[in-house]
């Protein structure tokens, strides 16, 4: 399965057309697994819970530079981040 969704996405991203998103920490896990996300937009809302959930079930460390921070009227910041560029780009 994961042989095929690999398949499949880097398919997908070879077309022309508009980025590709996902949501669930479910997906985004597998997603990250197979080495498939090259931009993370995390939404911070401000709620406090007593307790909650791992975000991303994946066992897998990734470098990850900042790329922007936009705080909306309703108090939600979004933070961006992208793979990071090796030095020798």
């Amino acid at each position: 399965m994961n042989d095929d969704l690999k398949a499949e996405i880097s398919r997908l991203k070879e077309q022309a057309g508009k980025d590709m998103d996902l949501g669930g920490s479910e997906i985004a896990s597998a997603f990250i697994e197979l080495d498939l996300i090259n931009e993370y937009r995390l939404y911070i809302h401000p709620i406090l819970l007593g307790e909650g959930k791992q975000m991303f079930q994946a066992n897998k460390l990734m470098n990850m530079e900042h790329i922007e921070s936009r705080r909306f009227s309703s108090g939600v910041v979004l933070l961006r981040y992208g793979r990071k560029k090796s030095k020798e780009n």
